[in-house]
């Protein structure tokens, strides 16, 4: 579910969301994270000292698309487990670096956006990153996705052709979300992954989400969509080629 849920009348809604301006609220930077080490409370994140164990991916499958090679979804040995608690809604400062297994067989796993945060360093190696807002929106224009829609009905067709664009060349694995420590859902018609940065206030982050039916959004690509950090979604990384 989105944090800011759409009208799924008016598909323009998705043209305005994706014309929007985001500004970005600032926040502590983690220091150097360590394995097993005690990380300091930033951008809402509790103290965490988790180990994470081995960090690999779904499969060895890359996308290169523009200057850009993309991931399989990350697969965390510590989150191989059916568990999950992210912290509450607007409980800043006591969100958790936390993740778990998919509940569905052949979907990745979903993490918290804190864990994506705190572990980045242990996260992303060899020349992989977390991504961006602006690796998600290089993307967008890469593969040749738009807003320039006026109409309802030329929205509609415009991001019913953007889905079409990403699933050929980047490959969404639509393991759905986990909406505020319930059970993970969605899968197979919502697709959802991290970004290093924030939202537009302190309780949200940056995520690309793809829709291709419905969902909890209207059809369509969005590179700037907020998420609640206390939810799971899941992390494909980007390195440059």
């Amino acid at each position: 579910m989105l944090k800011q849920k759409l009208n799924l009348r008016n598909v323009v809604a998705i043209a305005i969301c994706l014309a929007g301006v985001t500004i970005f609220s600032s926040c502590k930077k983690d220091n150097d994270n360590k394995e097993g080490g005690n990380n300091e409370t930033s951008c809402g994140c509790e103290t965490s000292n988790i180990v994470l164990g081995t960090v690999s991916f779904m499969s060895d499958q890359t996308w290169t698309i523009g200057n850009q090679i993309w991931s399989a979804p990350v697969v965390i040995s510590y989150c191989d487990k059916d568990t999950y608690y992210g912290g509450e809604k607007t409980d800043y400062g006591n969100y958790k670096s936390d993740g778990r297994n998919n509940s569905r067989q052949g979907y990745s796993q979903l993490f918290s956006w804190c864990l994506v945060k705190q572990y980045a360093s242990q996260i992303a190696k060899d020349g992989w990153r977390i991504p961006t807002q602006e690796d998600f929106k290089t993307l967008y224009y890469a593969v040749g996705c738009s807003d320039n829609a006026v109409s309802h009905e030329d929205g509609l067709k415009e991001q019913r052709a953007n889905v079409q664009k990403i699933n050929s060349a980047w490959s969404p694995y639509y393991s759905g979300m986990l909406w505020f420590n319930q059970e993970p859902t969605e899968q197979g018609r919502y697709d959802v992954c991290w970004s290093i940065d924030e939202g537009s206030d302190k309780y949200s982050a940056i995520t690309m989400e793809v829709c291709p039916d419905g969902g909890y959004s209207v059809v369509g690509v969005s590179w700037r969509q907020e998420h609640y950090k206390a939810n799971a979604a899941s992390l494909r990384l980007v390195r440059n080629k």
